[in-house]
């Protein structure tokens, strides 16, 4: 149960450090990068990892494809950011819980896993709850990419 509450906890904090981010008028992607860049040095500094051992992983054929997860978490955490930022913490909370779908398609291009049937049924069927979740009869003020690209405040 605790870990329950500390996943919803860190779910919840991260959007409202977003907001804050937002009204403070604190760039987003230059804050980001600097959480990484701190993540990695505290990892190193609490881990102390022996240079042997860090040369095998860099030697790892998978190593590569980690940092492209990598990327693609920080461009994740970017569009969270902007999404928090016009339309609010619980719009957001909702789709980024839909945008898992790019990870998972994701690992499953590279990582060529075998995944069962409900799952490709799960996957289909979050297309459409995205679709929905975007796009209602309501006229939006949006522009562009906006439109597909952020979820509106109405839908919600």
């Amino acid at each position: 149960m605790i870990y329950l509450l500390l996943s919803i906890l860190s779910s919840v904090s991260i959007f409202v450090v977003f907001k804050l981010l937002e009204i403070r008028k604190v760039p987003l992607l230059p804050t980001i990068l600097v959480n990484y860049a701190t993540c990695i040095v505290l990892g190193i500094l609490f881990i102390q990892p022996d240079l042997n051992e860090v040369k095998v992983v860099l030697q790892q054929t998978w190593f590569l494809k980690s940092l492209s997860l990598g990327a693609l978490f920080v461009i994740i955490f970017f569009a969270m950011g902007l999404t928090t930022a016009h339309f609010g913490i619980s719009t957001t909370s909702v789709a980024s819980k839909m945008a898992m779908v790019v990870p998972v398609v994701y690992f499953l291009v590279i990582g060529q896993g075998q995944p069962s049937w409900l799952f490709w049924l799960g996957l289909v069927l979050s297309f459409p709850a995205i679709f929905l979740l975007t796009f209602s009869g309501v006229k939006s003020n949006k522009k562009g990419i906006l439109i597909i690209a952020l979820p509106d405040r109405k839908n919600v």
